[in-house]
C-alpha cells in the first residue's frame, strides 16, 4: 500500500475543495450558533463563522476510502467506515438543526446515545462474529457478551463524544484528533495491521488540510458533523484493533477535557444536595473555556495541548517500538 500517495489525494483534495465549500456553506447560512452561557468572546468574534466545515475532510477520507477499501475488502475497513458514516450523519442532522433552529441546542443528548450504542453495539456484533469472539474476558458466557457489548459502547460512544467537547477552540479538536490518529497509526504499523494504518494517516492528510482553514482566527468550524465522525472513526478503529486502553494515551487531552465535565457537573450537584451551595472546580467547563477565563489565548491553548500530547505520544511510542 502507497501510504504517501493516498495521504497526498486525501490533503490537496481537502486543499482543492475548502474554499468552495466554505463558500457554500457561507452562502447557505450555515453558521455556528452559541448557548448564552457561554463565553462572550465567542459570541462576540466567533458567530457569523460557517459550521459543518468537516466535509472538507471527510469527503477526502471518504473518496480515498473507497479506493482503498476496493484494493483491500476488510470487515476491519467496512465497520470502521461504517462508524465514521453513523458518526458523521449524526452530526449533520445536529448541526443542521441548530442551523435551522438558529439555537445550541439541536439533538437531544438521549438520541445522540442511543444512536451511538446501537452503532456501537452492532460494530461489537460484527466484529465478533468475522474477526474476534468478543467474549474474551474470563467470565461465564452469559456475561461476558453484554460486558463486550458495553465495553464497545463506553469505547466508541466515549472517543466520540470526548472529540466531540474539545472542540470549542480554533484548531484544538482537529490537532488534538491529528495526534491521537499518529498515535494509533503506529501502533497499527507495529502490529502489521496496514490498512487501518493507511485510514488513519489518509485522516490526519486531510485533517491537515482542514487545519490550514481552522486555526485562529478560524474560517470555518467543523461543527458535529466531524467531531462526532472523527470520534465513532478512533473509537472504532481501536476497538476494532484492540487497541481501546491506547486512546488514554493518544487522546488523553480529549479525555482530560470529557473528565473536566464530568468533574465540574458532579461538584455543582453534589455541593448543592450536601452542602448548600454551587462548588465548582473550574470557571467552567470543558478545561479550555477554563484556560480561556484564566487569560490564555486560544492559540497558546492549542500550542501547549498540542505539545503536551505530541511529547507523551512521541515518548509512548519511541519507548514501545526500541
Amino acid at each position: 500500500m502507497n501510504f504517501y500517495l493516498y495521504s497526498s489525494v486525501a490533503f490537496v483534495l481537502g486543499l482543492a475543495i475548502a474554499k468552495p465549500i466554505i463558500a457554500a456553506l457561507i452562502k447557505l447560512k450555515s453558521t455556528q450558533s452559541f448557548r448564552e452561557q457561554g463565553l462572550k468572546s465567542h459570541i462576540e468574534t466567533k458567530s457569523g463563522t460557517p459550521t459543518m466545515g468537516a466535509w472538507i475532510f471527510l469527503l477526502p477520507i471518504f473518496i480515498t476510502g473507497i479506493i482503498i477499501y476496493i484494493n483491500d475488502p476488510s470487515t476491519q475497513l467496512l465497520l470502521s467506515y461504517a462508524a465514521l458514516l453513523v458518526g458523521t450523519a449524526l452530526g449533520a442532522i445536529d448541526d443542521i438543526l441548530k442551523v435551522l433552529g438558529s439555537n445550541y441546542k439541536g439533538l437531544e443528548s438521549k438520541q445522540k446515545l442511543l444512536v451511538q450504542f446501537l452503532t456501537s453495539v452492532a460494530i461489537a456484533y460484527f466484529a465478533g462474529r468475522y474477526l474476534f469472539s468478543v467474549m474474551e474476558y474470563g467470565l461465564p458466557q452469559w456475561l461476558s457478551m453484554p460486558i463486550g457489548l458495553l465495553w464497545a459502547f463506553v469505547v466508541i460512544a466515549g472517543t466520540s463524544n470526548a472529540i466531540n467537547l474539545t472542540d470549542g477552540v480554533d484548531g484544538l479538536a482537529t490537532t488534538q484528533s491529528i495526534l491521537a490518529f499518529a498515535g494509533l497509526g503506529t501502533m497499527l504499523l507495529y502490529q502489521h495491521d496496514y490498512s487501518l494504518a493507511l485510514l488513519c494517516f489518509t485522516t490526519i492528510a486531510a485533517l491537515a488540510a482542514f487545519l490550514c482553514f481552522n486555526l485562529y482566527p478560524a474560517k470555518v468550524f467543523m461543527g458535529d458533523t466531524g467531531s462526532l465522525g472523527l470520534g465513532m472513526l478512533l473509537g472504532a478503529i481501536a476497538y476494532i484493533a484492540k487497541l481501546e486502553w491506547y486512546l488514554l494515551i493518544f487522546a488523553l487531552v480529549p479525555v482530560v477535557e470529557t473528565l473536566s465535565v464530568v468533574a465540574q457537573v458532579a461538584s455543582a450537584k453534589l455541593s448543592r444536595k450536601f452542602l448548600g451551595k454551587d462548588i465548582r472546580p473550574l470557571k467552567m467547563a470543558p478545561l479550555h473555556h477554563h484556560l480561556e477565563l484564566c487569560g490564555w489565548s486560544e492559540t497558546k491553548i492549542v500550542l501547549i495541548l498540542f505539545v503536551i500530547q505530541i511529547t507523551i505520544t512521541g515518548l509512548f511510542c519511541g519507548i514501545k517500538l526500541l
